[in-house]
């Protein structure tokens, strides 16, 4: 008999904080496995490693079920997000060449994404995609370093939903990454100047492009809503969470003991996850909201079992994916937040154990 805790409510911090959540094992199985992304219908993808040192597998979770993504004569299949319409972007891997192609995945059937044809390529990857299909991601190539010598860098690319692509024209910059999307087609990351190798945040609307950074010289940008607020982190003595929009942004501030912290993503409601960073490199994942920043641990029952170790993504319904430690193996959790109690009810506990048994 394997008894796992579903769902639990806890007081102390929540009642302050105001919001109480049920945490959900991914079983996925495997030897490791991570949740990247939840849309806002509660679908999860991710992907696991089967054995030590295996290819990764991705997959799409829902309600207890999981459906295995395959791309024929892949080695291995990474998922990296999904839009509502259960779309899912990702890369598929390949040993003859050893390198990787950006795929998508609709009604489980595979289809790769169009490339630029460089001299010297070196794979792509899809990493998110937005209602509308579009799906944006890094194309790499060899190039000639202008300090010298041969390297490989990365593109920002687009693929619109009626087939192509775009690449992002940054004439200054040597390499530029891909973060994240949001649904009216803006495209957030950075990319590296090419003169003195630091890394400025853009946004990518349309054709225009606009750059923007903290005094500091390295900077990502991991997210965006609708209302073009980007979220992410830059580099000072640690990385330190930030916000940005129409020209205006701020620390976003780390948990007590911190030192550094990072975001990942933000949905429309401003809810925003990410991670407090401490000394010796250990991570606390972390929720900000109106200002607040809490621990991510604080909001679930200590009993579940539970050692969260990193959060993802938050969609619109205020659910949270990531990963974490549970019975010793890495596994994916889906975090759903209680509709907040009022009166007498806010000070009861309510705990629902789930109890599966297996032969």
């Amino acid at each position: 008999m394997r008894r796992v805790l579903l769902s639990t409510l806890v007081l102390g911090p929540l009642i302050s904080w105001g919001q109480a959540y049920v945490v959900t094992g991914l079983e996925v199985g495997g030897w490791s496995s991570a949740a990247t992304a939840v849309n806002n219908v509660g679908q999860v993808v991710g992907y696991r490693q089967a054995t030590v040192g295996s290819r990764p597998q991705a997959f799409v979770w829902e309600n207890g079920r999981t459906t295995w993504l395959t791309v024929p004569g892949s080695v291995g299949t990474l998922a990296r997000d999904i839009n509502d319409a259960a779309r899912v972007v990702g890369a598929a891997q390949y040993t003859f060449p050893d390198r990787s192609a950006a795929v998508a995945w609709e009604g489980g059937v595979a289809f790769h994404l169009p490339e630029p044809n460089w001299p010297l390529p070196r794979g792509s990857e899809a990493v998110t995609v937005n209602r509308d299909g579009q799906a944006a991601g890094n194309s790499w190539h060899t190039v000639q370093h202008p300090h010298g010598g041969w390297r490989t860098v990365s593109r920002a690319i687009a693929w619109p939903r009626e087939g192509g692509f775009r690449l992002a024209d940054f004439y200054d910059f040597l390499s530029s990454t891909v973060g994240g999307s949001n649904d009216h087609g803006d495209i957030v990351g950075q990319n590296e100047n090419r003169a003195t190798n630091e890394l400025e945040a853009f946004v990518w609307r349309g054709q225009t492009i606009t750059g923007f950074g903290f005094g500091s010289r390295e900077h990502h940008a991991t997210g965006i809503t609708e209302a073009g607020r980007v979220v992410g982190w830059y580099l000072w003595d640690y990385d330190r969470a930030f916000w940005w929009q129409d020209g205006s942004g701020g620390d976003l501030g780390l948990l007590p003991g911190g030192v550094g912290s990072r975001a990942h993503a933000i949905n429309e409601g401003g809810l925003i996850v990410g991670e407090t960073i401490y000394w010796g490199g250990l991570t606390t994942p972390c929720l900000w909201r109106s200002g607040q920043v809490v621990a991510l641990e604080s909001l679930i029952d200590p009993r579940a079992g539970w050692r969260l170790l990193a959060a993802s993504d938050v969609n619109d319904r205020g659910q949270i994916v990531g990963t974490g430690v549970y019975e010793g193996f890495v596994r994916p959790y889906l975090m759903t937040p209680v509709p907040e109690p009022s009166g007498l009810i806010g000070l009861a506990v309510l705990i629902a154990v789930a109890r599966r048994r297996r032969p």
